[in-house]
């Protein structure tokens, strides 16, 4: 777990070079866990949605801890698929 929240420090640091992960919740999903496998680490891609309005949204985690958002925000939605 340590491991990963090192790279996950770093995918931060790159993450600006590449789009902005503000409303791309599926295209930043994807990048961090193609970014983790290259280091053996595969976590949950977690798929969410909220009733009234419609919202959906995805994240990465493992082992409960939340990796591309935060866990306040990502709790806010009632998980529906995890892979």
């Amino acid at each position: 777990m340590e491991r990963a929240r090192q790279l996950m420090a770093a995918f931060g640091y790159l993450r600006v070079f590449l789009f902005s992960h503000r409303e791309e919740c599926l295209r930043d999903s994807l990048a961090v866990l193609e970014f983790l496998a290259g280091y053996g680490i595969f976590p949950e891609w977690v798929f969410g949605a909220r009733a009234r309005p419609f919202v959906a949204h995805c994240w990465v985690q493992c082992e409960g801890v939340v990796f591309n958002d935060t866990a306040e925000h990502a709790g806010g939605y009632t998980p529906i698929m995890a892979l």
